[in-house]
């Protein structure tokens, strides 16, 4: 068994901050009716959707913003217990971060060049990386990397970014450096850096996810370190990019499909952040269902021996790119998105393993969950 540290008990302030978050939730209730459920897809009156908003918030106890998401109106209620829901959550992420996300060690994984170093310290494949660079050192850093190498393209990462904010790509066409944003591209010398970021090389991944989409389309896999140090694999999804988007984030736009953690195929049908389904990539037309993603074993060998290098934080979401010869870790997420992950792989909960451990460590919030333990 494991080794797992000691968490210390929260102090009475603590303890009251997600009551107070909660009572905010609440009055942001007509926003998720107004904002959040998709009312060119949900077949549900009004009143109902009512009832069942009410119905989580209440009974299950989270904010329902994974209602429309995870189309949970398709669903009986006795099933919506499976679903865990956002783990930003208050009651939610007051127990993770007591249990499994202790806070102190957050700015691991925020600080981009802190997670490289650790994913370095523990012979995790990364990318290649070559240091950080801000605006007074940016261009001199960027262009002598790409004079020594012209061919490769680079990609320039905010400090402490997430959801593909901020990422720009750099690179050499037709004899002049540029830099590309979500939504321009600029000569390299014209360009200004908003932001302390690192630099890496942009990888090549398998020529299998290429044929999808041009951008780094990496796989999503969540795992938790049960108390008896067995890693479990909560969900998988991979991320494509869409156009010609040079990230994968949903946020960006992009498209994720829920992939089988027993084999490393893809299910039948994907979805983006505005919960449009898709059977076939949007761009090239590729159909999703039982796509063999490569090297899978390899994958979550990968994902299992990053959750047991870092057994401080018990739950991170991975995302891990696939190239030629394997995979490798682009990032670490201390807190992942768990709606997201539901919406494409279905309700974690439903996994018998992943319910107990849990259970074990007094994650489950409400007695529907917990009775699913009392049925199991």
């Amino acid at each position: 068994m494991i080794g797992l540290p000691n968490h210390y008990p929260p102090s009475m302030l603590s303890e009251s901050h997600p009551l107070i978050r909660r009572i905010l939730r609440f009055l942001a209730l007509p926003y998720c009716y107004f904002v959040y459920v998709n009312w060119e897809v949900c077949p549900r009156s009004r009143t109902q959707v009512i009832k069942d908003l009410l119905f989580i918030f209440f009974k299950l106890k989270y904010f329902p913003d994974n209602y429309s998401l995870c189309r949970l109106w398709e669903k009986p209620r006795n099933e919506w217990a499976e679903y865990y829901g956002s783990i930003y959550d208050p009651l939610q992420r007051a127990k993770l971060r007591r249990k499994v996300l202790p806070l102190r060690y957050r700015v691991v994984y925020d600080d981009k060049h802190l997670c490289h170093q650790l994913c370095i310290a523990n012979n995790i494949p990364v990318p290649e990386f070559h240091g950080i660079v801000d605006r007074d050192n940016f261009h001199h850093i960027s262009s002598a990397l790409l004079v020594a190498e012209p061919q490769r393209a680079l990609i320039v990462k905010p400090f402490t970014g997430r959801g593909g904010q901020g990422i720009c790509l750099i690179y050499v066409r037709d004899d002049r450096k540029w830099v590309r944003t979500s939504n321009r591209i600029v000569a390299l010398e014209e360009f200004k850096l908003p932001t302390r970021s690192v630099i890496q090389t942009f990888i090549q991944q398998h020529e299998a996810l290429q044929r999808f989409s041009g951008s780094v389309n990496t796989v999503r896999v969540a795992t938790l370190l049960s108390r008896d140090g067995e890693v479990l694999v909560l969900g998988a999804l991979v991320r494509f990019g869409v156009g010609g988007a040079f990230v994968d984030n949903t946020s960006q736009g992009g498209v994720k499909v829920g992939v089988d953690p027993a084999d490393g195929r893809l299910m039948r049908v994907g979805c983006d952040k505005q919960n449009r389904q898709y059977e076939k990539h949007p761009t090239s037309g590729i159909s999703f269902g039982g796509f063999q993603i490569p090297h899978w074993n390899q994958v979550v060998q990968l994902a299992e021996r990053v959750q047991l290098a870092v057994p401080y934080n018990l739950l991170i979401g991975q995302d891990i790119a696939v190239g030629t010869n394997g995979p490798f870790v682009i990032e670490l997420n201390a807190e992942y998105d768990n709606v997201g992950l539901e919406q494409a792989c279905g309700p974690i909960l439903a996994n018998k393993e992943v319910l107990k451990a849990f259970n074990e460590y007094d994650l489950l919030i409400n007695k529907y969950q917990k009775s699913l333990i009392r049925g199991s």
